[in-house]
């Protein structure tokens, strides 16, 4: 398991529907872009990604869905809360290490960066990782949704995490 994973239960969030802060999940979401991969354990080759994040704005907030290699995978709010303990499912770790590969794909689709704002309203924007690198892409929803963008299969990788973690949640509770 990954840190992150570890670092979350301890806030008091997952599967299990505790709710943590809008600080909480915003430092979870700074961590996963900042810190170097060896605080994570995943073991992949050089220029490989190793996490995804895909997060979608909306009017009143925004949605954030990490990946990592191994197939961990969190889903936060802007807002507070989130679904953490996906790692512990085989069909969230499965849709979770798939979109990180599919993400190797794309990489000439993205371009190095060093900030990282949450995404506008109707916007959804990706971030991956390859070794200490954090590579971005920005496209309208819209456009990935109708199959419009070139990242719209990695856009549709994603919501197949985001489904696979509604799944659990909905059978936990």
């Amino acid at each position: 398991m990954t840190r992150e994973y570890d670092s979350a239960v301890k806030s008091g969030i997952g599967v299990e529907g505790k709710k943590a802060g809008p600080a909480v999940m915003m430092e979870l979401r700074r961590k996963i872009l900042t810190e170097p991969s060896a605080q994570y354990g995943v073991d992949v080759a050089a220029g490989d990604p190793w996490a995804v994040v895909m997060e979608t704005g909306f009017p009143g907030g925004s949605a954030s869905l990490v990946c990592f290699a191994d197939g961990n995978a969190s889903l936060y709010f802007s807002t507070g809360g989130g679904v953490i303990g996906g790692f512990a499912y085989e069909n969230v770790r499965t849709a979770a290490s798939d979109l990180v590969e599919a993400a190797g794909y794309f990489l000439g689709h993205f371009s190095p960066v060093t900030e990282f704002p949450l995404p506008g309203a109707g916007r959804t924007r990706f971030y991956v990782r390859t070794g200490e690198t954090v590579l971005h892409a920005e496209a309208s929803e819209n456009d990935l949704g109708e199959e419009r963008h070139p990242l719209s299969k990695l856009f549709f990788a994603g919501h197949n995490v985001i489904t696979q973690l509604r799944e659990i949640t909905e059978t936990s509770h």
